[in-house]
């Protein structure tokens, strides 16, 4: 009777152990996709108000690419989804054509083709 208690809960550390590796495998995919780049800029609420995060996915044979905004901070906050903004033939590339983030005070730009006007993104309150 002992034995059979130690033999079950044997075979439940190891079941939880193969379940943890194959969920290390397959979340292991979306982790690969990277971040290109990040930068915080002022906003009429605050310094630093939105964080601007652009990242790519491996898409077999190209990069695309995706944009969000976060709007208010870590503690309350609001995103704007940009969505795709491009695509890009590899990593070196997308970092290339997206890893540039500038704001005017009127207009956001990110790379050298997306820009979005701060009324486009400001329209969460």
């Amino acid at each position: 009777m002992k034995r059979q208690k130690i033999l079950k809960y044997c075979l439940g550390i190891l079941g939880a152990i193969l379940l943890f590796v194959i969920a290390f495998g397959w979340g292991w995919e979306y982790y690969k996709s990277g971040l290109i780049t990040v930068k915080h800029i002022d906003g009429k609420y605050g310094k630093a108000f939105y964080g601007v995060e652009v990242t790519g996915k491996d898409a077999g044979n190209r990069i695309e690419v995706y944009a969000r905004i976060m709007i208010g901070g870590m503690n309350n906050f609001h995103c704007h989804n940009c969505g795709k903004i491009g695509i890009a033939k590899d990593w070196e590339e997308a970092r290339a054509k997206f890893g540039d983030i500038r704001f005017d005070g009127k207009t956001l730009f990110i790379g050298e083709n997306y820009s979005l006007e701060r009324t486009e993104y400001e329209n969460h309150r």
